[in-house]
């Protein structure tokens, strides 16, 4: 294995070079916003699977990445700092997908933005893909323990 090669299925996510900055900025915070709704799920204690969908689509109080990424740090899930941080990569994601154009972190458009000018994941590509892989790096032990206490607590029902 050379030095630079992913050694996990996370950091592959993090290598893609076949997608534009475009692309893997879409890709990245889906992921995390994804993770978010996993964890909020497995802390869920009332509710079938038809509720806690209704709870995350449409018009549901948890269908946007800011409300799960609010709900996380209300529940304490996520501290401050994650917090904040998310809600960064959140703006850099809006900025990029509302765009008329595909664009990149050196596009005028997205550098012009009210939202992105002090928001330090929006300097460049590499600051937003740390922030991503510090982000990965906090929430996955905290996802793998809620998966394993929701898989204990479904055996003990049986």
């Amino acid at each position: 294995m050379r030095d630079h090669e992913p050694v996990s299925e996370l950091a592959k996510l993090f290598t893609y070079t076949d997608q534009t900055q475009y692309g893997r900025v879409i890709v990245q915070t889906t992921n995390l916003e994804r993770m978010l709704e996993r964890l909020l799920k497995a802390k869920m204690v009332n509710g079938n699977s038809e509720f806690r969908a209704k709870m995350f689509s449409g018009y549901g109080p948890l269908a946007t990445f800011s409300a799960k990424i609010d709900m996380c740090y209300g529940l304490g899930i996520l501290d401050r700092t994650m917090m904040e941080k998310l809600h960064h990569m959140r703006a850099v994601r809006n900025a990029f997908a509302h765009s008329d154009d595909i664009i990149d972190f050196a596009h005028q458009s997205f550098k012009s933005k009210e939202k992105i000018k002090n928001n330090p994941l929006a300097a460049n590509e590499t600051a937003f893909f740390v922030g991503a892989a510090e982000i990965f790096d906090y929430l996955l032990p905290k996802l793998e323990t809620a998966v394993l206490v929701q898989a204990i607590k479904s055996h003990g029902k049986k």
